[in-house]
């Protein structure tokens, strides 16, 4: 609907912004546009990251926040640090890094598809003349072209002014000629220091590991097993700054387990191969520390309707319930959801077997709820 179109100050802002930039000299000199949320669109410099000041304790951005949030999207050291943050499993910055990945930057994105796309732009020669049909995006050159957070809100931003400028009917040279300079420089290969599981260098796109899988105590099991997970998070959509680098890996999955231990928080073999499926294959974030109530969960992502979707991985019982401890584990974490929040258990051994739990549901309904039903 067209009023999330222009949902919250921060987007109103933004816009207002790149009506000023998108166009080149020509829109310098149109008329001033009115700011119905009050707000300057003078971006200020804070160094500090405080949540408290750009986002509400569930990381929402409300308008009270705009001011602090227009400063933090801006800083590209503060935006990497919060995308960081929710990639190491912090709730509130998940939620915050969500909200201008599928709100705000699609927001600005279309806006800057109906701004390109006026009748004036349908006629060739004021097309190629005018300097006004193609977007010019220096507005959101603070989104940095070789770390993550900036390269995805970037997409984000591309992908909603692609759609909307198709539905509008603009020419697709335009589209593509104005993707292109949306993502030139984008550094897809190579070092992305200062973020999280920041990689050495290599190639990008990954490769499949070669061979077959090799057994435990071979010399290159470690390795194998290692490009076989960032080919996985690859193919899940991760980008490399999101990817462990081999030596954090291999110390956190792979060493515990051929000790025949747990490594860390994530479980066995079975369990820590479950997690990296659901990590690659439907976006959730892997968690040493995100709470639910006064639990530790071992995923999360964010969801559509705004809350947060909870992962457990663990055994599921002939019977289809969760095994005794891990339902008074479940009945906790399901007392503490939020309303848009779900909870999910998925077995260890076959990931298809699952059980999930929503907000308002009572506490018992863990005994009771079984794989394919009650």
């Amino acid at each position: 609907m067209r009023r999330m179109q222009l949902e919250g100050a921060l987007a109103v802002a933004l816009i207002l912004a790149l009506l000023s930039a998108c166009h080149g000299r020509e829109t310098l000199r149109q008329e001033p546009v009115p700011n119905p949320s009050g707000f300057t669109v003078q971006w200020v410099h804070a160094p500090s990251l405080d949540y408290e000041s750009f986002s509400d304790p569930t990381g929402h951005i409300r308008d009270e926040h705009v001011a602090a949030a227009q400063a933090m999207v801006q800083d590209p050291e503060r935006l990497e640090r919060v995308y960081e943050d929710a990639v190491q499993g912090n709730v509130r910055a998940a939620r915050v890094f969500s909200e201008l990945e599928t709100r705000f930057f699609p927001d600005i994105g279309r806006a800057v598809a109906e701004q390109t796309a006026s009748l004036s732009c349908s006629v060739p020669v004021y097309r190629e003349l005018s300097g006004t049909c193609i977007p010019n995006w220096a507005f959101i050159d603070f989104l940095q072209r070789d770390m993550p957070g900036g390269v995805r809100l970037r997409k984000a931003l591309g992908d909603a002014y692609e759609v909307r400028a198709r539905a509008l009917g603009v020419k697709n040279a335009l589209i593509v000629n104005a993707l292109n300079a949306l993502m030139a420089g984008v550094i897809i290969k190579g070092t992305l220091a200062g973020t999280a599981g920041s990689t050495a260098r290599r190639d990008w796109p990954p490769k499949p590991p070669e061979g077959p899988k090799p057994p435990l105590d071979a010399p290159e099991a470690a390795r194998w097993r290692y490009e076989r997970y960032v080919y996985d998070q690859h193919a899940g959509g991760k980008q490399p700054g999101e990817v462990l680098d081999f030596e954090r890996w291999k110390s956190t999955y792979f060493d515990s387990v051929v000790k025949g231990g747990r490594p860390g928080r994530a479980g066995g073999p079975s369990q820590v191969a479950t997690r990296q499926q659901l990590a690659s294959e439907e976006g959730y974030i892997n968690s040493e520390s995100t709470r639910l109530g006064d639990k530790v969960v071992d995923m999360y992502r964010s969801n559509a309707q705004g809350g947060i979707d909870y992962v457990e991985v663990d055994s599921i019982l002939q019977n289809g319930l969760p095994r005794a401890a891990m339902r008074e584990k479940l009945k906790v974490e399901l007392r503490a959801l939020g309303r848009n929040d779900t909870l999910l258990i998925v077995d260890k051994e076959e990931p298809l077997k699952r059980i999930l739990y929503r907000f308002g549901e009572d506490a018992s309904v863990v005994d009771t709820h079984r794989v394919g039903g009650e």
